[in-house]
């Protein structure tokens, strides 16, 4: 199958807008599958994990799974994501190998060679995932 040329800026104007929109989003869906093939390795080992992350109460779902254009880690950001899901992996014998900061911070996570930042809409996420994970380590709030 002969891959489709990209529009130009003019060429992509001077189509209806009907014709347009159907254009942009063949572009996008194109992108997207070319993503995920570039993740598929990556997705194996995640697969791997989920058996354990669903014991735990928690899931995965692939719309929510991403990665940079340039490799580095899986990205998984849901629209609304509480502690659990930070608690089953910290549970599974992930760790924490970067803590996000700011606002909506992107914690980092690693295990063997896969590694996932985890998007989180608050400050304290992590915090109370290990809390929840580890209810009687000391000094809770510090992954080791």
């Amino acid at each position: 199958m002969k891959a489709k040329k990209s529009l130009s800026y003019e060429e992509m104007n001077a189509l209806p807008l009907y014709e347009q929109a159907i254009a942009r989003e063949n572009e996008r869906h194109r992108a997207r599958l070319k993503e995920i093939e570039h993740m598929r390795a990556a997705l194996r080992m995640l697969d791997a994990e989920r058996p354990a992350i669903k014991a735990a109460g928690q899931e995965l779902y692939a719309e929510h799974i991403s990665r940079a254009p340039f490799s580095g880690p899986l990205t998984y950001s849901p629209m609304f994501l509480g502690p659990g899901l930070l608690a089953a992996l910290l549970l599974n014998k992930w760790k924490v190998t970067e803590r996000g900061a700011g606002a909506y911070p992107y914690h980092t996570l690693k295990k063997g060679r896969l590694q996932l930042r985890v998007a989180c809409l608050h400050v304290d996420t992590l915090e109370k995932a290990e809390a929840l994970a580890f209810p009687d380590r000391p000094g809770n709030g510090v992954s080791l």
